[in-house]
């Protein structure tokens, strides 16, 4: 009965929050879920998330830099909007920084060409549609492109300019350094070989001397660290990391979990098996 309640929606215009507690399997999110099904119905605004993504969202630190455009694009607009990209992620280097067109019109022609420079330059793509419906005016907002990821070879070892360590000691400081020193120690303790730190300017990468071999990739924030790592099975450690309260995201075949110096202590074991 109370959920019958709940579904009128009055608790939304009363500003009330809803706290639903129980065991793991007992129905918590499919009752969240429903309640913001009819909220929506309702012409509310919604957004579902897991606590995990949320703090994930939260401490990603993401930045959108927005170019609007009149009309069609054209090749002038996608220069602006990724110059103005480029400019940000300069400017604030500790931050994820992401290129957002928003257009009356999305050509397929410029479609293309952002598809292609999308793997390089984190983008999204939006086409704005002014609809009449009766007397009033609807603006219809429709995802042409998002594409955030950059391609593997770019996020996750291929490429990079090789540094020194004093480049990410001066970058972000000793102690979000002992993250990537306490990865590469694990590393060692379940092998008989010997691993290193190879830094370069967008990650840091736990090798193993003169091969090829990239067992994981650190990338350094100024609060936290993020953990890549190649595993096959996906969804089993996303559970996993999920039950232990840790933020992360999967990221092609790569499961990228955030870490703070604490973390590393505290689920110690659990990295381990990861690694």
């Amino acid at each position: 009965m109370l959920v019958t309640e709940l579904m009128r929606g009055e608790y939304i215009d009363k500003r009330e929050n809803i706290l639903l507690v129980g065991n793991s399997g007992t129905g918590k999110s499919h009752v969240a879920t429903a309640l913001g099904i009819v909220a929506g119905g309702q012409g509310k605004r919604v957004r579902f998330f897991r606590v995990t993504e949320l703090i994930t969202q939260l401490m990603e630190a993401v930045r959108y830099e927005v170019k609007i455009v009149l009309g069609k694009t054209d090749p002038s607009h996608i220069v602006r909007c990724i110059e103005y990209w480029d400019v940000e992620r300069r400017r604030y280097p500790g931050y994820e920084h992401i290129a957002v067109l928003i257009a009356e019109d999305v050509t397929s022609r410029f479609l293309n060409v952002l598809s292609l420079m999308a793997g390089n330059v984190p983008m999204i793509a939006i086409q704005l549609n002014a609809l009449k419906i009766g007397e009033h005016l609807v603006l219809d907002f429709v995802h042409v492109l998002n594409q955030t990821s950059l391609r593997n070879d770019d996020t996750n070892g291929g490429s990079g300019t090789e540094v020194p360590r004093s480049f990410w000691d001066a970058k972000v400081g000793p102690e979000i350094m002992s993250i990537a020193e306490g990865v590469c120690e694990l590393a060692k303790e379940f092998s008989d070989r010997e691993f290193i730190m190879a830094c370069s300017k967008s990650h840091i990468a736990i090798s193993e001397p003169g091969t090829r071999c990239r067992l994981a990739f650190v990338h350094p924030k100024q609060r936290y660290a993020h953990l890549s790592v190649k595993v096959a099975e996906l969804d089993e450690w996303h559970g996993r990391f999920e039950e232990d309260g840790l933020p992360l995201s999967k990221r092609m075949l790569r499961l990228r979990v955030t870490l703070s110096p604490n973390d590393l202590k505290k689920h110690r074991d659990l990295l381990k098996k990861f690694l």
